[in-house]
């Protein structure tokens, strides 16, 4: 014996997404893949600035402790060798300080964490009660949202602009000390 149901289901209207919703849908998620890709540029100047600072390191090392050797060549520079060599020493550990300071986390000011309610940058995330959070997320509009990862990605930007700059005049500081290290030795 067969029952039919005291309440039919109504058939849908349809159960595609209206088109609006799939346009922030997609420039979200375009968002989020900027953020990504912010992200990894991060991370890989970070890992060349890092590569950087202990080559620098290290050959600043083996250069000084030759320096130090009794009877080598550079133990024995005088005059304008000695200038030379001095200077270009220094540039190497200037461009490795510089390599360094790229890599040293930049997180901006602490007071300006403490009041800003985001939702992305951890460094706002750790002054925020969950449950004031969760009640911000809950409402978050679109155009909010947006808002809120168009910040993040400017300030990601900025940051990761500032890092390579600072990569590249590492490499050039260093550049610079090691031809001289070069022509010191080699003229």
């Amino acid at each position: 014996m067969t029952t039919t149901p005291a309440n039919p289901p109504t058939p849908l209207a349809s159960t595609a997404p209206a088109p609006a919703v799939d346009h922030i849908k997609t420039n979200l998620d375009l968002a989020w893949r900027s953020h990504t890709a912010q992200e990894n540029w991060t991370a890989k100047v970070d890992t060349k600035a890092s590569i950087i600072f202990t080559v620098n390191s290290a050959a600043i090392a083996a250069i000084l402790a030759l320096r130090t050797q009794k009877g080598s060549y550079l133990e024995q520079l005088g005059g304008w060798r000695e200038m030379v060599f001095t200077i270009a020493i220094t540039l190497c550990g200037v461009a490795a300080s510089t390599a360094g300071a790229a890599v040293y986390p930049m997180l901006g000011r602490v007071s300006r964490h403490r009041s800003h309610r985001g939702t992305i940058y951890f460094g706002h995330l750790r002054h925020r009660d969950p449950a004031d959070l969760a009640e911000q997320l809950e409402r978050l509009t679109p155009t909010e949202h947006f808002n809120q990862l168009s910040q993040q990605l400017t300030a990601m930007a900025k940051r990761n602009w500032w890092k390579h700059r600072i990569l590249q005049g590492a490499l050039l500081i260093a550049t610079i000390g090691y031809i001289a290290i070069f022509l010191v030795v080699m003229v």
